[in-house]
């Protein structure tokens, strides 16, 4: 294999069943199992020229497997503990509360909020009763 595009392409057609297949173990959802295989060829494309390939770039391919989903599991844990830790922090907004803001917008404008959002919209038609 050599460092054209060509030979990427050649090595990703060859691997990536066996890429997936380690990216479904651990993820255990073929949809983001995909994802990672995406993400794993793009990175290797990123620095195909300078993967040695006398040693072994399909270790190399699970390695980066591997770490992108660890990255992704980081981030993901920590959005959702963030998340969660803004959401017991948080009051709701009233929506009386909204409504003398959005007043003076004109009718185009208004239409981008939820309707049960809209200034001069009863409660009951916006299903709030």
């Amino acid at each position: 294999m050599g460092d054209t595009p060509a030979d990427f392409l050649e090595f990703a057609h060859a691997r990536s069943d066996q890429l997936f297949r380690t990216a479904c173990l651990l993820t255990g959802d073929r949809h983001l199992a995909e994802d990672l295989v995406q993400e794993t060829l793009a990175k290797m494309y990123r620095s195909w020229r300078r993967i040695d390939r006398s040693q072994a770039p399909v270790a190399y391919a699970h390695t980066v497997l591997v770490r992108t989903f660890t990255s992704y599991r980081r981030l993901h844990d920590a959005l959702r503990h963030t998340s969660d830790a803004f959401a017991a922090h948080r009051r709701p907004v009233a929506a009386h509360r909204t409504q003398p803001a959005l007043g003076p917008l004109n009718r185009r404008s208004r239409s981008g909020f939820p309707a049960e959002r809209r200034p001069g919209r009863p409660a009951a038609a916006a299903g709030l009763s």
